[in-house]
């Protein structure tokens, strides 16, 4: 059984004229890394998650019209996948694929042009990290914590 865990989807470009936007969607598959890029009109959130976990699940896959010859290669071709930590991945990209699809919007809706550039801008920085890198843990002075302790008490 294979197994997806996601690294992160970034807005590659957003165009306000079709409401659309391109999305990188990268993820370590077998302990690989790979993307899929996909542009997706920003309208129905539920229905471009779908269309994420079809994606990252198929690529690569390949749709053969024979049925497989080795046994190997049935296995390959039928085993499942498995998203890790699904659920919570559900979640964070059915957010923040909202959180697209209301911007986007509200950018029609808008009329003012400063806030129309601050959701453009808003658009080239979007992104989604899932796979976190370990924060450096930071060495405090024992006797600055125990005298801010202190202080705070009184």
């Amino acid at each position: 059984m294979s197994k997806i865990t996601f690294k992160n989807i970034l807005v590659e470009g957003f165009d306000p004229k079709t409401i659309s936007a391109k999305l990188k969607i990268s993820f370590f598959k077998e302990n690989k890394e790979d993307y899929v890029v996909k542009e997706f009109q920003l309208k129905h959130p539920l229905t471009i998650v779908n269309h994420i976990f079809l994606a990252t699940k198929s690529k690569d896959r390949i749709l053969h019209d024979r049925p497989p010859s080795d046994p190997l290669e049935a296995l390959e071709m039928y085993s499942p996948i498995k998203i890790e930590d699904e659920d919570n991945v559900e979640v964070k990209i059915i957010s923040f694929i909202t959180d697209l699809c209301v911007k986007a919007k509200s950018m029609i809706n808008n009329k003012n042009a400063v806030q129309h550039m601050k959701i453009l801008n808003w658009f080239k920085t979007a992104r989604l990290d899932f796979v976190l890198q370990p924060k450096e843990k930071k060495e405090h002075d024992s006797t600055y914590i125990k005298m801010f302790k202190r202080t705070m008490k009184s």
